[in-house]
This record gives structure tokens, C-alpha cells and sequence, in this order.
């Protein structure tokens, strides 16, 4: 099969179906003929086109079948969450208190959030970032402490440009590696004021739950 063919195809299931192609392949692999299963461009390309092509529309009609579920739908929009996330935590300068963090913000109970974050110390500064995105820098999402500051050389002072006004308290990825093997502890009281605007609604709501595997974009894996 040529390259361009290939594109093409994944191009137009991609945008008719809203699913990676390869990532369907997987989900979908006991109910079609595995003899077509394709994981990468290079092993698709290897490929008989007319054979490959077949396949791509069995997948098309298994896909677009259970588009509608409840799992599927959820699923699609756990990554939309995710994009949400990541936009705001790589760009902290940009972001603002939305809607829908004034409109989540009365379900939210900052008690409960401070102690799960308490408990899970390590990656309390910022668990959606620190859980997905491990070597990058990541904005806080609270206010630490004097002596947080002072404890834990890894958390740094973003100022605004014309003053020494805080913009933002951020984690230095390299430093913070440097503390992996040793202890990290933050208590409730060590988190002065709760600044999630980093985050989705959905990822705030599963810091309050405890349930910190829903934090984790399995996307970033294929």
C-alpha cells in the first residue's frame, strides 16, 4: 500500500468516526478478521490496499455502531477534558477563571481537596501535570506556604514581567527529580489557597474523590 493512500484512509475514518484508527484496530480487534490488524504506519503500509481497505470500513461500521455508548462517548470526552488541562497548565499566563470553574467552584469542597492532596504529598503540587507530564515544568495549583517555600528549593516564583507581583508559583521539573527518592510532605495547612484554574472541572472533581487514576491521560500513550 502507498504512503499517501494510506493517509488518506486514516484521515477519513479519523474524521468520520473521531477515533485513531490504529487505536480502533485495538479496541476492536475480536470482531474483526485479525489477519488485517495494523498497529503503525509502518506495519499497515506492508499491507495488500484493497485487503487493508476492506478492513478500514469494517472498523468504520463497528465503530460508528457503538459511537453512541455510554463508554465510548465517555471516553471521548475524558480526552476533551484532558486538552482543556493540558492547554491551561502549559500556558498558566493565559489562564483565567472560566465559567465553568465559577460554575464548579460551589460543588467543590476545599477541605476535602486539601487533605487528598496531603495524603498523595509527592505529586500534590500538581498531580495532573506531575502524573502526565513528569519532565516538564507545571504550574501549582495552590498557594504554598512560607515554609513550603523555604523546605522545597523546587518550587519556584513566576513574577509579572513589569513588577514583583506573583503570577504564579511553578514546580522546576529538574529540581523536583532531584527530591523523587526522599521524602516529600505537604500538609492541609501548607496549602494556603486553592488555585485550580489550571484544571478541568473533571480532574478538580477527582482530586475532591480521591481518585487520582482518573487524572491520567492514557491519550499521551498512543
Amino acid at each position: 500500500m502507498k504512503l499517501d493512500k494510506l493517509e488518506m484512509l486514516k484521515s477519513k475514518f479519523e474524521t468520520e468516526v473521531w477515533i485513531w484508527l490504529y487505536e480502533a484496530m485495538s479496541l476492536c480487534f475480536w470482531e474483526y478478521d485479525c489477519s488485517y490488524y495494523a498497529y503503525s504506519d509502518d506495519s499497515a503500509i506492508i499491507l495488500d490496499e484493497d485487503w487493508f481497505t476492506e478492513v478500514v470500513n469494517q472498523l468504520k461500521s463497528l465503530c460508528l455502531e457503538r459511537i453512541s455508548s455510554k463508554e465510548t462517548l465517555e471516553a471521548k470526552h475524558i480526552k476533551c477534558f484532558a486538552k482543556v488541562s493540558d492547554e491551561k497548565c502549559f500556558n498558566p499566563e493565559k489562564a483565567r477563571c472560566s465559567r465553568m470553574y465559577t460554575a464548579m467552584k460551589p460543588f467543590l469542597d476545599e477541605e476535602i481537596i486539601k487533605n487528598n492532596l496531603s495524603k498523595n504529598a509527592t505529586i500534590s503540587f500538581n498531580p495532573y501535570m506531575l502524573l502526565n507530564y513528569p519532565d516538564k515544568d507545571c504550574p501549582l495549583i495552590f498557594q504554598p506556604s512560607k515554609e513550603l517555600l523555604e523546605q522545597y528549593s523546587f518550587i519556584k516564583k513566576k513574577y509579572s514581567w513589569a513588577s514583583r507581583v506573583v503570577i504564579y508559583y511553578y514546580i522546576d521539573a529538574d529540581e523536583y527529580k532531584a527530591f523523587r527518592s526522599g521524602d516529600i510532605v505537604v500538609e492541609a495547612k501548607d496549602i494556603l489557597e486553592l488555585n485550580l484554574r489550571y484544571l478541568h472541572p473533571f480532574h478538580r472533581w477527582a482530586i475532591q474523590q480521591n481518585n487520582f487514576n482518573l487524572l491520567i491521560n492514557y491519550a499521551n500513550e498512543l
